[in-house]
């Protein structure tokens, strides 16, 4: 059996080189070598399978790399809302991967994979994550795998920043 390579349009890239790609055109595609995913590019934004297109709400503000938020859908689009806002039973949370700022910008939001997410402090390879009660988004808790855990840590760090998780979907309930 011999090896292919997959095809895409631009070949492999890191985050920051897709990011600086211009001239793409609706469903043009690269493999992403930060998150191991083969993106496509929407004709606005790069997404993936374990991505979810997002619009920033009314409410504006800044979404960044890593911190949590959860969308809802308004019947047109997934609008993002960050989670110091009321967070209803059935909708789903993620972690912010593509962030933006303002009313109307579009994110990319992860809800399963592999991406990094952003703790206030130090953690644990092998640990669970779960939202803590914050009221920006930024604060994830962790500690030993239980109910209620969405992800678990891949990598340690030994102070506040970004960390690989295992997302394994965030429902609200």
């Amino acid at each position: 059996m011999s090896y292919k390579a997959n095809s895409t349009t631009y070949g492999g890239k890191t985050k920051s080189q897709i990011a600086s790609l211009t001239g793409m055109s609706q469903g043009d595609s690269v493999y992403n070598t930060d998150i191991n995913r083969i993106e496509y590019y929407t004709g606005s934004i790069w997404a993936n399978e374990d991505l979810v297109v997002c619009v920033i709400d009314s409410g504006g503000g800044t979404f960044s790399e890593g911190q949590c938020c959860h969308w809802v859908n308004d019947g047109t689009y997934q609008k993002a809302v960050a989670l110091s806002q009321e967070v209803n039973s059935g909708e789903f949370a993620g972690i912010v991967y593509r962030g933006g700022t303002g009313a109307g910008t579009e994110i990319v939001v992860a809800w399963k994979g592999i991406y990094p997410v952003k703790f206030e402090g130090a953690t644990t390879a092998n640990f669970g994550v779960s939202l803590s009660s914050t009221t920006n988004g930024d604060n994830l808790s962790e500690g030993s795998v239980s109910v209620g855990h969405f992800g678990i840590v891949l990598e340690t760090i030994g102070a506040a920043g970004n960390a690989k998780v295992l997302i394994g979907g965030i429902e609200t309930f």
